[in-house]
């Protein structure tokens, strides 16, 4: 649910936050109401979307081999891939292996949907309503002066490299030159020109 009401906040997180509240709640209004309605109409204890994807994990089992471990739970063999996979059915992870294991110990797939996928969940979620609230223009005047921005202070930034001379050295006067230097080497391996 988090990443869905990231989603669409999304306009509003840019604005102040007076209208950034406002935006966000006139959403909830509108959204609360819409997505308990929807779960009325579910035919079964699920959302449309968990019952697709049963129907649709069910295909996959016809080419798995179900093998079964004591510690790590069951062993699922891919007969067409030749891939193996552990499955552990404490976990929670309703994907289509787990769906090979629960048809392989003849138990119903929707026993081991988590709760979070149910329609009472659902409806928990959506339960509460948003009073409607006056806008800001209506608010009582209070007198106080308005909340201003904290001052702006230097932030702390990286140390400077030279350090800061007494007054009484003498500063640096230019740079010196190149012109006329004469370059040696000082490899020992490298033979001298003859």
């Amino acid at each position: 649910m988090a990443e869905t009401c990231n989603g669409w906040i999304l306009e509003a997180r840019m604005k102040s936050i007076v209208s950034m509240l406002e935006d966000i709640k006139m959403g909830s209004i509108i959204r609360f109401p819409n997505k308990r309605d929807a779960s009325m109409s579910w035919k079964s204890d699920f959302g449309p979307k968990i019952e697709n994807n049963l129907k649709v994990n069910k295909d996959y089992i016809i080419n798995c081999l179900v093998l079964w471990n004591r510690d790590a739970g069951y062993e699922i063999k891919d007969q067409i891939t030749r891939k193996g996979y552990i499955v552990n059915l404490k976990s929670w992870q309703c994907t289509w292996r787990a769906i090979c294991v629960i048809n392989h110990k003849k138990a119903k797939v929707k026993e081991y949907v988590g709760k979070w996928h149910h329609g009472e969940t659902y409806l928990e979620t959506y339960k509460s309503l948003m009073n409607p609230l006056k806008s800001s223009y209506v608010w009582q005047k209070t007198g106080l002066q308005p909340v201003l921005p904290p001052p702006i202070t230097k932030l702390p930034r990286k140390p400077k490299v030279l350090r800061k001379k007494d007054p009484s050295e003498q500063p640096k006067v230019g740079k010196l030159s190149r012109l006329g230097r004469v370059m040696t080497h000082s490899f020992g391996w490298a033979e001298e020109p003859q």
